[in-house]
């Protein structure tokens, strides 16, 4: 008797936005707002498989058993927030970041925590191409659906992060 069950889990985050500066104080600290939209895309596949083989004497009798199933789920959260920045020397920025959103309109409710450095390495025709750097905790309460095609994902996130930001 043999058995095998694969389980994939794919998931992408996408976040635009725009921030305003509000408040800015000794050269070196400012508080902007932020407002944008997180896309989530969530894809998932189980596959099982189950062969067994009766040998009695000089019968035998094989039989197999394959099943699979996958399916896809997307939403868009709005979001709004607020982020606290130092700089440190020319180009070389760390920051405070938290925002709430969903409201249901995607989730229910989800919100973000970042705390990170932020340094910038291009500018080219009134473009900022900046690198990030830092720790992240995100979190979402999702829910669509009902009965045999119910669909929940109330988690938090957490772990390093690395990106870019480009600024107008």
């Amino acid at each position: 008797m043999s058995a095998a069950l694969g389980l994939d889990f794919e998931e992408t985050v996408v976040e635009v936005g725009g921030a305003y500066e509000v408040m800015k104080w000794d050269s070196h600290t400012a508080i902007d707002v932020l407002a944008g939209a997180r896309y989530w895309h969530q894809e998932v596949s189980v596959n099982l498989a189950l062969a067994g083989t009766l040998d009695v004497g000089d019968l035998e009798i094989s039989r197999g058993f394959a099943a699979a199933r996958s399916g896809s789920v997307d939403w868009i959260d709005p979001v709004v927030g607020a982020r606290l920045r130092y700089n440190l020397a020319p180009r070389h920025d760390v920051m405070l970041r938290g925002d709430v959103g969903g409201f249901g309109v995607g989730s229910q409710f989800s919100w973000n925590a970042l705390a990170a450095y932020s340094f910038t390495f291009a500018k080219q025709d009134g473009v900022t191409y900046s690198g990030l750097l830092g720790y992240r905790a995100l979190s979402a309460d999702y829910e669509q659906g009902s009965g045999r095609t119910r669909y929940v994902y109330d988690q938090v996130m957490h772990g390093p992060i690395s990106g870019l930001t480009i600024g107008f």
